[in-house]
């Protein structure tokens, strides 16, 4: 009888963890930050659509690479960020790097990267969700796009 109690009980409690799993509720980003966050509030007379940049967005490039970007300051012209992916076997080794990146009508926030890629992060009409893709500037073709949300916990 012990041994049926302890079976149902293992069996809910993987239940649980599954449906957590999957509602993105125990999700934990493989996408590293600095310690440190230095966000600085975007000045009043600008825009609302580009002062939305401001903070952390998390999300993933296709479903499989989770991604993070930190906007830590912004005016019409430029962004200083923190763009950061997770790790993904056999794919792409867990980094962050900052850039001064362009800002542009849209909005949006782009950067090319030395192998001539350009990342593009759009703001959505509701200023609280982004879409991203990378644009291999050689070709123009547009691939590993990314929908990201803003991250609560990670805010200044």
């Amino acid at each position: 009888m012990m041994k049926k109690k302890r079976g149902t009980v293992f069996l809910f409690l993987f239940l649980i963890a599954s449906a957590l799993s999957l509602s993105g509720c125990a999700s934990v980003s493989t996408a590293p930050l600095p310690p440190t966050l230095n966000i600085v509030s975007p000045s009043p007379d600008l825009p609302p659509e580009i002062a939305a940049f401001s903070g952390v967005w998390e999300g993933q490039w296709v479903n499989m690479l989770d991604t993070i970007l930190v906007v830590e300051k912004i005016n019409t012209e430029t962004a200083e960020i923190i763009y950061s992916t997770g790790e993904r076997e056999m794919c792409c080794q867990a980094i962050y790097v900052y850039i001064t990146a362009r800002v542009i009508p849209g909005p949006a926030i782009e950067w090319t990267n030395k192998k001539g890629y350009r990342f593009v992060f759009k703001m959505n009409k509701d200023l609280n969700s982004i879409d991203a893709f990378i644009e291999d500037r050689s070709t123009g073709s547009k691939w590993w796009r990314a929908h990201l949300t803003r991250m609560k916990s990670k805010q200044q």
